[in-house]
């Protein structure tokens, strides 16, 4: 329970006009909706507010992030802290079902954070950089004037905005998914329609994915065309998205789409058991699948194709309405980027980019065993 003004003798501090930013129960309310919490106005001007169920425990999920479980949340500071003349801390907390903290549980979740505290020697000119999503961050009782300026920032995540969260991620050979977007594509009561990129590490899988959302949000003549959510672009060496990625969904007349960014092929710090896992549940994710690469079509990209030919012994497909597999298979697209080359035939005429790719798809005779390899992968597209 929060009241209108600011209240400095309680330790949740800030009135409901601080804290939603506006002095009109209206905006309160709307800011509250959004967040998915309940609320009630009480006598005095007060607001009591009740959030939605989240979890917990959170994974620390994304590009260049530590991947690990969290222990995210401020239930402790809430059980121990909001006692004032509106709260009482151990009834501050509920667990998802309704039920009130166990008091035995609370105290040992206190007497960790204790143990694993560290205490910062603050000096006069110092700034402190703390991310939230890793560490919690607290202030010991003090005596004497002090005066610290806080401001908060957000990471290449964050600027991504709501909208666009991770969806698969891969730990030790398993795939976990991400609660967040199972709650998302779960409250979609259309048929889905998947679209996927996938391809080598640092050939601009993302930027791509990001052109595709504008066009199709300026087609459906989405509010929110042009901007808002992104998928992360990175501008170093380094791999960029983790796992696979879900945007936004795109609402149409009688379907709704959604993107998947997926983890590019040929990291150096992933191996090829990886690549094939992350690339095969892409492919059986996707209505449409596309497979992204810079340049010609050489040996090198037929190469990293190779994770197309095992999916026959990956995956044992069973359709209710059709024994054809193909029936159950996405469409196949081929993105070619920064081409800039003439299209021509060995005797110099003209040729079309279906003609190309026919080209670079055909059959070679040779009894080798790289070229047999290569002539498998071939076979598997021209069937």
């Amino acid at each position: 329970v929060i009241p209108r003004e600011d209240d400095p003798t309680s330790a949740i501090g800030r009135g409901w006009k601080s804290t939603y930013l506006s002095d009109d129960k209206a905006n309160a309310e709307a800011a509250l909706q959004k967040l998915g919490s309940s609320w009630e106005w009480l006598e005095g001007d007060n607001l009591k507010t009740i959030t939605a169920t989240v979890p917990a425990v959170r994974v620390d999920a994304g590009p260049n992030r530590t991947n690990k479980k969290t222990f995210f949340n401020s239930m402790v500071a809430a059980y121990t802290g909001w006692n004032d003349s509106r709260n009482y801390g151990p009834k501050a907390v509920q667990l998802g079902d309704g039920t009130f903290c166990d008091p035995a549980a609370m105290d040992d979740a206190v007497e960790l954070m204790e143990e694993l505290c560290v205490a910062i020697p603050w000096q006069q000119g110092d700034v402190l950089l703390v991310d939230n999503r890793t560490a919690m961050h607290a202030r010991r009782p003090f005596t004497g004037p002090r005066r610290i300026l806080a401001g908060l920032c957000r990471d290449q995540i964050r600027q991504m905005k709501e909208g666009v969260v991770a969806f698969v991620r891969l730990e030790d050979g398993k795939f976990q998914i991400n609660e967040e977007a199972a709650e998302i594509l779960s409250s979609i009561d259309k048929p889905i329609i998947p679209i996927c990129v996938a391809g080598n590490y640092r050939t601009g899988k993302s930027f791509l994915l990001n052109c595709l959302t504008d066009l199709e949000k300026e087609s459906s003549n989405s509010a929110e065309a042009k901007g808002g959510e992104k998928f992360a672009v990175g501008d170093s060496t380094n791999a960029c998205t983790r796992g696979i990625w879900l945007s936004t969904p795109i609402d149409g007349a009688d379907y709704t789409k959604v993107f998947l960014d997926t983890e590019g092929l040929g990291a150096l710090d992933q191996n090829q058991s990886h690549d094939t896992q992350i690339f095969a549940l892409s492919v059986l994710l996707s209505s449409c699948f596309m497979y992204n690469t810079v340049g010609t079509i050489d040996e090198k990209a037929l190469d990293s194709l190779a994770a197309v030919t095992e999916l026959a012994s990956k995956i044992n497909l069973v359709s209710q309405t059709s024994t054809s597999p193909s029936l159950s298979f996405p469409r196949f697209m081929w993105i070619v980027r920064d081409f800039s080359l003439a299209l021509k035939d060995g005797n110099g005429g003209s040729i079309t980019s279906e003609q190309y790719l026919e080209n670079a798809l055909r059959i070679q005779i040779c009894t080798s065993d790289s070229v047999i390899a290569k002539n498998k992968i071939r076979s598997s597209f021209v069937q």
